[in-house]
């Protein structure tokens, strides 16, 4: 996918029954992963630090078995939950993540609806 990150940390669950449907189906949306491979690069540049994928593309099963609403965009893997170390990193990596879309909105690298949530959850 990029530098810091592979195909396997978008797709990868600890639901062990939906692995593979969850890996399989993900190839279907293959582009979206790349695509948010490259922001992770450019917001993992920003940051400093490696980062660390929750979840990112879910099939409709696991989605369901997570509480995940029907329409999330883990769906079409265009979200990825990320692990931060406390509260304060997931503050300050919401702070970069904003950071990191104003300036691609700037050079117009994002477009308006790109970008659309920012949770910080604990």
């Amino acid at each position: 996918m990029s530098e810091h990150f592979k195909y396997s940390e978008f797709v990868k669950t600890n639901h062990r029954e939906y692995a593979d449907k969850n890996w399989l189906e993900g190839e279907k949306f293959e582009d979206n992963i790349a695509y948010m491979a490259r922001w992770l690069e450019a917001i993992r540049k920003v940051w400093g630090k490696p980062i660390v994928i929750n979840s990112g593309y879910r099939c409709y099963e696991l989605n369901k078995a997570v509480g995940g609403a029907p329409s999330s965009n883990h769906r079409k893997a265009c979200a990825v939950d990320i692990r931060c170390k406390s509260h304060d990193d997931a503050m300050q990596m919401a702070q970069t993540i904003l950071y990191v879309s104003a300036m691609a909105m700037c050079n117009h690298q994002l477009h308006n609806g790109d970008f659309d949530e920012l949770f910080v959850e604990h």
